[in-house]
């Protein structure tokens, strides 16, 4: 039997379940939607960029994506991604500071997939970046997301 889209909702909002369709991850973090893209870090399938959705976008982004999506728990879509996630779907725009700051991150955007564009953020000067990244998560707005350069480990290592 197909599961509801309020089933859904509730699954995804109180769990590590994620929502697969099309290539695309839904996930409900930090009491706010998330789309999220994958891409090979050499042998390894890790999260390549953050869309912040707002709450309408997300809802209606799994009502869209349920009949054909998969609702799983991340581990089943990449065995790394539940540490990805727990290192780069951040609650707070300062919380990406060390990514920033180790040039790891950058903002992409553009209205269609043939017109995107990034722009670097300054390792050096964080604090507009993060401003910039507060008002994405708030707003939800659309076009505009975080790209990383690598998986969770090669941050751990430049820290560590």
């Amino acid at each position: 039997m197909p599961i509801r889209f309020e089933q859904a909702l509730k699954r995804l909002t109180g769990s590590d379940l994620v929502l697969l369709g099309g290539g695309f991850v839904v996930l409900h973090r930090h009491q706010r939607w998330h789309l999220l893209t994958l891409t090979y870090y050499g042998s390894v399938l890790g999260l390549h960029t953050v869309h912040f959705m707002s709450e309408e976008r997300g809802h209606e982004t799994v009502r869209e994506w349920l009949p054909l999506g998969r609702l799983l728990p991340m581990e089943e879509v990449s065995e790394i991604l539940p540490l990805e996630v727990e290192a780069k779907v951040l609650e707070w725009g300062e919380d990406y500071i060390p990514w920033i700051s180790d040039g790891l991150m950058d903002l992409g955007g553009g209205p269609t997939t043939d017109t995107q564009s990034f722009v670097g953020f300054d390792p050096d000067e964080p604090s507009e970046a993060v401003g910039t990244i507060q008002k994405l998560m708030s707003k939800g707005t659309q076009g505009a997301y975080l790209r990383f350069k690598s998986t969770f480990r090669d941050l751990s290592e430049q820290d560590g």
